[in-house]
């Protein structure tokens, strides 16, 4: 390996902690920091152990070198045995890690490393989910010859920033044989055929010339990404360009933030003479928003005060003028994640994007998670605007039907699960399937699940199932989003029993009955409850998962007077 700007091949490898934003809600600074600890303790042994080398650490995660990718692969294999150990021993201080390896060539400069091979890597880790291990084809390749470890097709990727699309698999099993824990356990894409219809012929309808925007909403970790990446690789696949982008819960996020995303990302994938063609006169205003692009071409013109409101139509003007040129050439998708979080900004782009609709082959997918619904005020204008020109479409994702879970569960381990457990995994998740998948590698990381081989157990006693910490999280968040008032009926609820009355809850608490009221029809509006079909006043959890976290919540602040 060579520094000062020469290049040589490098196995990178990515590291991230699933959820630790919403770990420090849950657990506090001082919780989140010990886990914190513990993941750093458990890379940098193994790291250690494997001749690796720590390049950089990146909060939650590192970046970590190795000079072969056997020695990449077999320490990820490791580091994910390890915390699973650690999770079986310390379930209160459970954690997942994703990962994802790529080799190719670098430059070193400064104890750092540069170059579309470390990009990738950092890509790759980010499609991964906790437990798993993503290599790239290059990794694969390397890796092929290696006694016991094998590897399983995750699909094809457009890799963020890259103008060609990646294929990733994940390790399934480590050099001994032996499952690369959670990694054997990640679920299949099914029970969505109805959706992925809809969507596909709303592909259909916009390639013949008429745009169309979708909003996709649904609780957290019940497929809304899954949904709309399956989406854009059917989309690609028939024609269409695919632009991503992303709203940020966090007050300093900037404006058009989803938009500057999405150019960026145009703009590192087209070469100079097609960004002129393609931006004409618009180059210094699209410029001002992304700098990037003053890097990549000449920017000609000298900049002219404007006032504010004037200023920002010449860049909704601008946009508009590149996405439309861009979508008579070929199709359009644009992909927003959690809309719920958009800026006044973007949400006012949307809607000057609307007209466009009617004339260009644009389909706009829009996720938002199903507690973001009610604060959806800084979206109505666009919304409005899309529904007046009749080209909005709405669709909620509920979990998954027995059937399609019995199918998930049937591509985690070897042969058919045994039918009361795939009944008892529905009553305690409702189908999510982000819950599912952590509800069962947490029973597989206690070897309460699978045999050596990989068929299914007798299921446990529903009793001893503990909620993994990462479904606790969610579930935790979600609940935060509701009144104070409704917490404190559903957690009255949950000390009742899965199924309860209304004259019930009455006579158990002193909340007043319109507070009641007020707080089971938030709950059922949330979907947490639901009225039981035939029984006049009488509701019941959708899921035991959140009936076992109100009761576990009202523990600890029991625990803490």
């Amino acid at each position: 390996m060579t520094s000062g700007g020469a290049s040589s091949a490098v196995t990178f490898l990515f590291t991230d902690i699933v959820g630790s934003t919403e770990l420090t809600d849950s657990l506090g600074d001082e919780g989140a920091q010990e886990i914190l600890r513990i993941h750093n303790a458990v890379l940098r042994a193994e790291v250690t152990r494997h001749g690796g080398s720590e390049a950089k650490a990146m909060g939650d995660g590192f970046m970590i070198t190795f000079s072969s990718p056997a020695s990449a692969l077999t320490c990820a294999v490791a580091i994910q045995r390890a915390i699973a150990q650690h999770n079986k021993a310390q379930p209160a201080r459970e954690f997942m890690v994703r990962m994802g390896l790529n080799t190719g060539a670098a430059i070193q400069e400064e104890g750092d490393f540069f170059g579309a091979a470390v990009i990738v890597a950092a890509r790759i880790a980010a499609l991964a989910e906790g437990g798993e291990v993503l290599i790239s084809e290059a990794v694969k390749q390397l890796g092929q010859g290696m006694r016991g470890m094998e590897y399983a097709f995750k699909g094809e990727f457009q890799l963020k920033g890259l103008r060609e699309p990646y294929r990733i698999y994940r390790v399934i099993s480590g050099p001994t044989g032996r499952p690369a824990v959670a990694a054997l356990r990640t679920p299949r894409f099914v029970g969505r055929e109805m959706e992925l219809e809809s969507l596909r012929q709303s592909l259909e309808k916009v390639m013949a010339g008429s745009g169309l925007f979708i909003l996709l909403n649904g609780e957290p970790g019940i497929g809304k990404t899954r949904l709309a990446e399956e989406l854009a690789r059917q989309a690609r696949s028939g024609g269409f360009r695919v632009f991503r982008g992303s709203c940020r819960e966090t007050e300093d996020a900037p404006p058009y933030l989803p938009f500057v995303e999405m150019l960026q990302d145009y703009i590192q994938g087209r070469p100079e003479d097609a960004l002129l063609d393609d931006l004409g006169d618009d180059a210094p205003v699209i410029a001002g928003l992304v700098p990037d692009l003053a890097r990549r071409i000449p920017i000609r013109g000298d900049s002219v005060s404007l006032p504010p409101e004037r200023e920002r139509y010449v860049l909704l003007e601008a946009v508009r003028r590149w996405l439309e040129k861009l979508a008579h050439q070929r199709a359009v998708l644009l992909l927003i994640k959690d809309l719920q979080w958009a800026d006044s900004a973007s949400c006012l782009l949307l809607q000057h994007l609307a007209p466009s609709l009617m004339t260009a082959p644009i389909l706009i997918l829009g996720t938002c998670s199903e507690e973001g619904l009610p604060s959806l005020d800084h979206l109505s204008g666009a919304l409005a605007e899309f529904g007046r020109i009749q080209l909005y479409r709405h669709i909620t994702l509920g979990g998954l039907t027995v059937p399609a879970l019995k199918e998930m569960l049937s591509g985690m381990g070897s042969g058919e699960p045994p039918a009361n457990l795939v009944e008892a995994i529905h009553e305690q998740t409702g189908g999510n399937p982000f819950f599912v998948t952590e509800l069962v590698n947490h029973l597989d990381a206690e070897g309460k699940l699978f045999g050596p081989d990989g068929e299914w157990l007798q299921p446990p006693s529903k009793d001893d199932w503990e909620i993994p910490q990462s479904v606790r999280v969610v579930i935790q968040r979600r609940l935060s989003s509701l009144s104070a008032a409704t917490r404190r009926v559903l957690t009255t609820a949950a000390a009742v029993g899965k199924d309860f009355s209304y004259d019930l809850l009455e006579t158990s608490t002193d909340i007043s009955s319109e507070e009641l009221l007020d707080g089971l029809e938030e709950g059922i509006r949330m979907g947490i409850i639901e009225e039981t079909e035939g029984a006049a006043a009488r509701f019941r959890f959708t899921r035991q998962l959140t009936r076992q976290t109100l009761l576990y919540a009202a523990d600890e602040n029991r625990s803490r007077r």
